[in-house]
């Protein structure tokens, strides 16, 4: 007969390590937008202060609005001090986490603004970059084949990714579309997608495990999240927001 399983003692796991973000550059186009603002930045501050992020991490921001790294950054630093998720900052620990921003002004429908960018990108210190798409469902074809049409979905010395955020189009046909323009620009390795309305309660791994191993295939399998367990979470789909505060991060 098996042995008797003791259901009534607690057992205190220790945490889970951490992933670590390796040196890359993430573009955030709709970089002023409120989605960046209340959870994309403070949940990067949160990391940084976690020391999850390599010094080599940027993250230039794109927008119509016309601001200068100063203005950008005093932007986002009244927004996370607002926060839910993080509260207060420390000024210190925000005055370093701010040397990683950037931002560039650009219009997404504009072929000057890809130009732009890829000479922005030449000169960063990593090759690996992730564009995030904080915008409407609507701007997110455009922007997909713009970054095909100006070389910068390529993967010739350093990764590139592709996250689109919220929601993934507007009703099925739409869905469909952008998916079909996904797929014309960027091989399935590469995608990610986030719906918060399909993905909020079942997705919990941080969005630092897109970059934490830009040589790992990307296949459906159990990923490590910042909780005690280990979540069955698809690869594809990350909650790029309060994740790790949520489970005790």
């Amino acid at each position: 007969m098996p042995a008797a399983i003791d259901l009534t003692t607690h057992v205190e796991l220790p945490p889970a390590a951490l992933p670590q973000a390796g040196p890359s550059v993430i573009v955030i186009f709709g970089a002023t937008g409120d989605l960046t603002r209340r959870k994309l930045i403070p949940a990067l501050f949160h990391l940084h202060i976690k020391g999850c992020l390599d010094a080599g991490l940027r993250v230039l921001g794109i927008s119509r609005d016309d601001l200068d790294d100063a203005a950008f950054r005093d932007l986002l630093a009244d927004a996370s001090a607002g926060s839910a998720e993080i509260g207060e900052p420390d000024a210190a620990a925000w005055a370093e986490f701010a040397e990683r921003l950037h931002y560039r002004p650009g219009d997404f429908t504009a072929a000057d603004t890809y130009r732009r960018l890829g000479d922005a990108l030449a000169h960063q210190p990593s090759e690996n970059r992730l564009f995030y798409l904080a915008t409407l469902p609507s701007a997110a074809p455009r922007i997909i084949a713009a970054l095909a049409e100006h070389g910068l979905n390529r993967e010739e010395r350093g990764f590139a990714r592709v996250i689109i955020e919220k929601p993934f189009g507007h009703d099925l046909d739409s869905a469909r579309a952008l998916n079909a323009a996904v797929a014309e620009a960027f091989d399935e390795s590469q995608a990610y997608r986030i719906d918060h309305y399909l993905g909020k309660e079942t997705v919990q791994n941080p969005w630092t495990s897109v970059i934490a191993a830009p040589s790992a295939p990307i296949r459906p399998r159990p990923m490590p999240c910042c909780c005690s367990t280990r979540c069955a979470a698809m690869p594809r789909c990350l909650l790029a927001a309060t994740a790790w505060r949520r489970n005790g991060g």
